[in-house]
């Protein structure tokens, strides 16, 4: 199995945003565009104005390794291998998973944040959310367990009919966000550098095997208005 699946399986958002495997730093625009307003035949038009950054995204390393003996590898017959593997790619997509969400916070900013109101409820907070998500043409909910289950159940109580699909709604549960949120995954751009590497080389000193994995990658939110969050 590709070890990037083993990464990404774990957490939705690393699946579900746009990633470019460029193997080079890349610069992008993130902008904030003006709004088009109509014009009668007799006037003049104006100019189109956003407000843009550039980024350039030259990524961060994601690394870590293991060792294991000569005795466990030749017990175990290589599933110890296999599942050492495994696990590191779980530690470097929940690194990966948890930079993506900051990110996005980061980028939206805290005119994108929903400070929950004395008595609201969390249906009225995610709704509030979508509002300011303006640039966001398929928003997803992304929420830890602690928040998921009640978000369910309170877009399910919102309405005798399913408020999900009514509103088009996808929540999906991310142990990796630290806050509910909003926001157009495809409007995330993750620039990746190096794809995930597992490599193993033999240490005869120690009589063991080292086992490291390795990638490179950064991304940022493309619109600020794409994305919200819930405080």
């Amino acid at each position: 199995k590709d070890v990037w699946d083993q990464v990404h399986t774990a957490h939705p958002i690393l699946a579900d945003v746009d990633t470019m495997r460029t193997g080079i730093a890349i610069k992008v625009t993130k902008m904030t565009p003006a709004a088009v307003t109509k014009k009668m035949d007799s006037a003049n038009s104006t100019e189109q104005t956003f407000t843009g950054v550039d980024v350039t995204l030259v990524g961060a390393d994601y690394h870590t390794y293991v060792t294991l003996s000569y005795a466990e590898a030749k017990m175990s017959q290589g599933a110890m291998e296999r599942f050492l593997v495994k696990e590191i790619a779980d530690a470097i997509g929940e690194a990966l998973a948890k930079d993506v969400f900051a990110r996005i916070l980061a980028d939206a900013g805290n005119a994108q944040k929903v400070t929950p109101a004395s008595g609201s409820t969390l249906f009225e907070n995610v709704k509030a959310a979508l509002a300011l998500a303006v640039c966001a043409n398929r928003p997803v909910i992304y929420a830890p367990a602690s928040s998921y289950y009640e978000i369910v159940g309170a877009i399910q109580q919102g309405s005798p009919f399913n408020m999900g699909l009514a509103l088009g709604l996808q929540v999906k549960l991310d142990n990796a966000a630290t806050k509910v949120t909003v926001v157009d995954p495809n409007l995330f751009c993750l620039n990746v550098i190096q794809d995930t590497i597992v490599e193993s080389q033999r240490d005869a000193k120690n009589a063991c095997f080292v086992i490291g994995g390795y990638m490179r990658a950064e991304g940022c939110l493309r619109k600020t208005k794409a994305a919200a969050w819930i405080d």
